[in-house]
């Protein structure tokens, strides 16, 4: 009674980070009007993760709310995509118009002599598309205030959630809401069905697992985390660690241990890399990120 328990709060706990898990990044990317720190390829395979994931429970037939949850980080990861495309193309945009008006301030003549006034004018241009530009040292968190407000709120959701794991009948195992002692709904699927659910399943732990490393190898071409929101991926330890958590405590039994092994491995295999994305941004916390040219934001 006391491991259900405990497994059923690490459930809920481990479902509250994930349904938090991107907010700091969404803010991050709002508040600097650039998703620089972000990989591409690791929010298009973690979207890929998260479909294989939402097919292979339909497929197994596994309770609605694991459907939904997925499909909500689906969405969420897509807003993502829209702040990359949004803030990349308005920086073309800016670029190709600063580009422009350095062409129509140029001299006729490479042999023309420029005069002082047009070495002025040049001047004040390039010094407001500077102060036009986004400060690419704005830190994780704009001040202290958003933090705070953040961490109460994160807080709340937290506690809230805890509280309805104490006084609810309703567990979660295994990362899967159940009600009494099925983990599953009561509607089994056809051993090809549920072979192909399992497949889909773990092809999603490896896709979790893979989308890491498009980001960490981000990290270290520029050298630096910035624009890369921290609390994102300490969410993610968090969740993996108690998701991990409330399979354990539910049952060390080998035909548990079975069912969970593509969800626990992908906790697992993604709470490691998380671990040296934090490491990075204890590596490069003093490191003046490196400006590529094949990149624009």
């Amino acid at each position: 009674m006391i491991t259900t328990l405990a497994s059923s709060i690490a459930g809920y706990i481990s479902v509250g980070c994930w349904l938090v898990v991107f907010t700091p990044q969404l803010y991050e990317n709002y508040q600097r009007k650039s998703t620089q720190g972000l990989s591409l390829h690791f929010i298009l395979i973690w979207l890929l993760a998260d479909v294989f994931s939402v097919a292979g429970a339909i497929i197994n037939h596994l309770l609605w709310t694991i459907i939904v949850l997925g499909i909500y980080y689906a969405v969420v990861e897509v807003i993502l995509l829209g702040q990359m495309y949004l803030y990349r193309t308005a920086k073309v945009a800016h670029s190709a118009s600063a580009n422009e008006q350095e062409v129509n301030i140029s001299p006729p003549s490479p042999s023309s002599q420029i005069s002082p006034f047009s070495n002025a004018v040049a001047s004040a241009l390039v010094a407001g598309d500077a102060e036009a530009t986004p400060n690419e040292r704005t830190p994780l968190i704009s001040s202290s205030t958003d933090t705070t407000k953040l961490f109460a709120l994160t807080s709340f959701a937290l506690i809230s959630i805890w509280s309805r794991a104490a006084s609810n009948p309703s567990v979660i195992r295994g990362g899967r809401i159940v009600t009494g002692t099925s983990s599953v709904s009561s509607l089994s699927p056809a051993p090809e069905m549920a072979r192909l659910g399992d497949i889909l399943g773990y092809l999603s732990a490896a896709l979790y697992i893979g989308a890491r490393i498009p980001q960490i190898y981000h990290n270290f071409r520029h050298k630096s985390c910035e624009g890369l929101s921290m609390l994102m991926f300490v969410f993610c330890v968090l969740g993996n660690t108690t998701f991990c958590l409330s399979i354990l405590l539910q049952s060390t039994l080998p035909e548990w241990l079975y069912v969970n092994i593509p969800w626990f491995l992908g906790s697992a295999g993604t709470m490691v890399l998380d671990f040296v994305v934090l490491f990075q941004f204890y590596v490069y916390r003093h490191a003046s990120p490196l400006r590529l040219p094949d990149e624009t934001v």
